[in-house]
């Protein structure tokens, strides 16, 4: 669940922060007063926009597509009988690790 608040408010905050450039709008700091069209913002706009929606598309696929393959992706072996249960794993196949007293510490 901690990842899941991390990455969301990640890709939130960038998607908030290129939104006024994607819109268009601006504060000018020279003359104090927000812009609507200027000349920077027709440069950026179409890149901001695509970042944005680039940043919603990767959210909700590693947030909700990926998982729910997954998901469905081990029910489907679990109840086709490919799940491998504990008992039949062998010790022979399981890695060694080294022990921290070889660390050399």
């Amino acid at each position: 669940m901690g990842s899941l608040r991390c990455q969301s408010a990640r890709a939130y905050t960038a998607m908030l922060g290129l939104f006024p450039m994607a819109t268009g709008y601006g504060f000018d700091f020279m003359r104090f007063a927000f812009e609507t069209r200027s000349e920077s913002s027709l440069w950026w706009k179409p890149m901001a926009w695509a970042i944005f929606w680039g940043l919603a598309f990767n959210t909700l696929l590693t947030l909700v597509v990926v998982p729910t393959f997954y998901y469905a992706w081990e029910k489907i072996k679990e109840r086709n009988g490919f799940k491998i249960k504990e008992d039949e794993i062998e010790e022979s196949s399981l890695p060694v690790l080294p022990q921290a007293s070889t660390l050399g510490h």
